[in-house]
């Protein structure tokens, strides 16, 4: 069904809204043809603010189809786990059957052994110890269910043994018998590493936690909520989004990667370059509204009267409409640089990460004109050119001029997707979060000038 099919299923009247409307066009309504609408090919006339601009909280957002972890719960190849917790079964069964004397590889290219781990040959399966249903395998109603995806809980198998012990609810094959064949497995594979080799293990978890931890400071999971907010006509962001963003820039603003994962550094310092960006735009463009901050529409606060009248007018509504384009910039970068961590993560760490999601997808739109999904990328990816720096003034500057100006009435749109806000390296300056307090207890709004830290 067609986003226009979903509305009208829902109850919605388009002709009946657009003879109440009328054809009363604003200018500041107009920034959705800016950026959004015309890299769509839709038409940018928009209709008066008072109909159209219904809250999008009240709008659930599209989303695509993805494979999750639900169906291959039970008996599906590979489950949604932490990053911790995969890096751990994995490495820990030396990516081998853990069913005693089977110790078959489970991640190889099947047709060149010696190539490097492919995501697309995965054979093994992270098999449950203990069901999480009641008729499952193994089922233990004392079992804390929170455990049931951590690191005990689980075994790595090839599909034949994991059909196995799970045959006829598992009744051949006891817990205490199967935690004890992953405990002989992996002594085992421990047993057969280097030193060196169960070092990097031992790191590549402690890496594989600091993953998690990015994933969960960031909200991750609510990332298609996120852009929404700041992808729309008037872009805004809640007062726990922007704290969640600001504690993971200071956090990432103190990390240091280790020097053999090159590719993890660039992409994770890359991404803390644009969320710091993001972040002294937001406390410098937007304001106060409740729990929420939304960009500041000086065209709005007052009535521009008098000689320079519209002058005045011209000057507010032009830097309205910069900063409403910048935002869509700044979240589409932001977006690239989250999957160029997902590459990197997938290059260097864990080949199996984001296995049933893919690539972090952006949101855009609204109700009226549709909602669409896409997957900001740098394409091609040259991990020469990482890690890049930012500043906002610049981005601002060129916004600007792509914009003759801003004046959403002259006409001029922008595509923010193709835009590389990026500056050359070794110019300009390296922007970094200078605010080092603790956050706990600390008001939102407070962090608008905490940010303030290069004057942008």
């Amino acid at each position: 069904m067609t986003m226009r099919g979903k509305a009208m299923s829902a109850g919605v009247n388009f002709g009946e809204q657009r003879e109440k409307r009328g054809k009363v066009a604003h200018a500041d309504n107009r920034t959705s043809g800016l950026i959004r609408a015309s890299r769509r090919g839709l038409s940018t006339s928009c209709w008066h603010e008072g109909q159209q601009c219904r809250c999008p909280d009240t709008l659930r957002p599209y989303r695509l189809p993805v494979r999750t972890g639900s169906a291959a719960h039970e008996r599906g190849t590979v489950v949604n786990l932490r990053v911790e917790v995969r890096k751990r079964l994995w490495g820990n069964a030396g990516n081998r059957c853990a069913f005693t004397a089977c110790e078959q590889r489970l991640v190889s290219d099947l047709g060149y052994p010696d190539q490097p781990l492919r995501r697309d040959v995965v054979i093994g399966e992270e098999a449950h110890i203990r069901s999480s249903k009641a008729n499952g395998p193994r089922h233990d109603p004392l079992f804390p269910s929170a455990q049931l995806n951590e690191y005990d809980n689980l075994i790595l198998l090839c599909p034949t043994h994991h059909a196995l012990i799970d045959k006829d609810k598992g009744r051949a094959w006891p817990t205490v018998e199967v935690v004890g064949m992953k405990s002989v497995h992996e002594a085992w594979v421990d047993a057969a590493m280097s030193g060196a080799a169960r070092d990097r293990q031992q790191l590549e978890v402690a890496l594989a936690e600091r993953v998690d931890r990015w994933e969960s400071s960031i909200e991750l999971d609510k990332w298609e909520e996120l852009t929404r907010r700041l992808n729309w006509i008037h872009p805004y962001i809640s007062n726990i989004q922007l704290l969640s963003l600001t504690q993971t820039a200071i956090w990432l603003a103190g990390i240091e990667w280790p020097s053999q994962y090159p590719k993890l550094s660039a992409a994770f310092e890359t991404h803390g370059a644009v969320l710091d960006v993001l972040i002294k735009h937001i406390t410098s463009s937007f304001v106060p509204d409740g729990d929420t901050n939304s960009i500041r529409r000086r065209h709005k606060e007052t009535w521009y009267g008098g000689n320079d009248g519209e002058q005045q007018y011209t000057k507010a509504i032009s830097e309205f409409g910069v900063d409403a384009a910048v935002t869509g910039v700044l979240i589409n970068e932001l977006t690239r640089s989250v999957n160029l961590v997902v590459t990197a993560v997938n290059d260097e760490l864990l080949p199996l990460y984001r296995i049933n999601d893919g690539r972090v997808q952006m949101i855009e739109g609204d109700l009226l004109w549709g909602l669409w999904s896409s997957h900001p990328h740098y394409e091609p990816l040259t991990w020469e050119s990482f890690p890049r720096n930012y500043d906002l003034g610049e981005i601002k500057r060129r916004v600007k001029i792509e914009l003759h100006g801003g004046d959403p009435r002259n006409g001029r749109t922008m595509e923010a997707a193709s835009f590389d806000p990026s500056i050359p390296s070794g110019t300009g300056t390296k922007p970094t979060v200078e605010m080092r307090a603790p956050l706990e207890n600390v008001d939102p709004h407070a962090l608008r000038t905490a940010m303030d830290t290069t004057g942008n």
